[in-house]
């Protein structure tokens, strides 16, 4: 009969502890994201456009000035060519913004 309540009892708790460790390790990997990541300089002079997804279809979200900077999260998989050249996009982080931007135009060093 003991037997029988501790398998019970444990097979109401192993969801629920499951469960719990599913959104700490959610909850570490947006952390993570948002406290990683290296600052990068805008060098397009006319400035730098954060978009929604990587790709110049996606909506334009806010225009970073020249020589902003920005926290890169990551690059997207894939390269694209604007203006003859071809980058990756970059996920950054600007003021409270967070979207894509063509890598080509953002340096760790600051212009000049």
């Amino acid at each position: 009969m003991k037997a029988i309540l501790i398998l019970f009892l444990s097979a109401l708790l192993l969801p629920i502890s499951v469960s719990a460790e599913k959104h700490s390790k959610a909850k570490n990997t947006k952390k993570s994201e948002e406290s990683s990541g290296d600052r990068y300089y805008v060098t397009a002079r006319q400035g730098l456009m954060i978009r929604s997804t990587p790709g110049k279809s996606g909506v334009v979200i806010v225009k970073m000035p020249f020589g902003a900077t920005a926290k890169v999260l990551n690059f997207s998989d894939e390269l694209d060519e604007i203006d003859g050249v071809k980058a990756k996009w970059a996920k950054l982080k600007y003021k409270k913004y967070t979207g894509w931007s063509f890598s080509q135009y953002l340096s760790k060093t600051p212009p000049q």
